[in-house]
C-alpha cells in the first residue's frame, strides 16, 4: 500500500509542476512570454518548493520500496528456507524506514 501511495504523489506531483497555477503568459508583445504568470508572487515561490520536495522525497521512496522488494527473497516452494544474514536484515529494515520517512515528508510537502 505504500508503494501505492508514494507512486500517486509522484505522479501528482509531476503532473502539478506541469499545470503551474495561473497558467502562462501568452501575450505575443511580452517579454516574459511563455512565463508563469505568478512568477513574482510568494505563494507561487512557496508551491514551487514544497512541489520540488514532494516529488523528490516521493520518488526516492519508490525507489526505497524497489530496493527493500531486491533485497527480501520470500521461500519459494520446492527450496529449503532461504534465510537473511544479521546484516541484510539491517539494511532491509533501514531502507523500509528510509522509504516511509521520505513517504510521510512527501505527503508533508503536498499538505502545505
Amino acid at each position: 500500500m505504500h508503494l501505492v501511495v508514494a507512486t500517486l504523489l509522484v505522479t501528482v506531483t509531476f503532473a502539478a509542476g506541469f499545470t503551474l497555477p495561473g497558467g502562462f503568459e501568452s501575450d505575443k508583445d511580452s517579454h516574459d512570454k511563455g512565463m508563469a504568470i505568478l512568477t513574482k508572487k510568494s505563494a507561487f515561490c512557496a508551491f514551487v518548493v514544497t512541489d520540488a520536495i514532494a516529488f523528490v522525497c516521493s520518488a526516492g521512496a519508490v525507489f526505497s520500496y524497489f530496493v527493500t522488494a531486491m533485497i527480501h527473497r520470500p521461500k519459494i516452494e520446492g527450496q529449503s528456507d532461504i534465510d537473511l544474514t544479521q546484516k541484510e536484515l539491517r539494511i532491509l529494515l533501514k531502507t523500509y524506514t528510509l522509504a516511509t520517512i521520505l513517504l510521510f515528508l512527501s505527503m508533508s510537502a503536498v499538505g502545505k
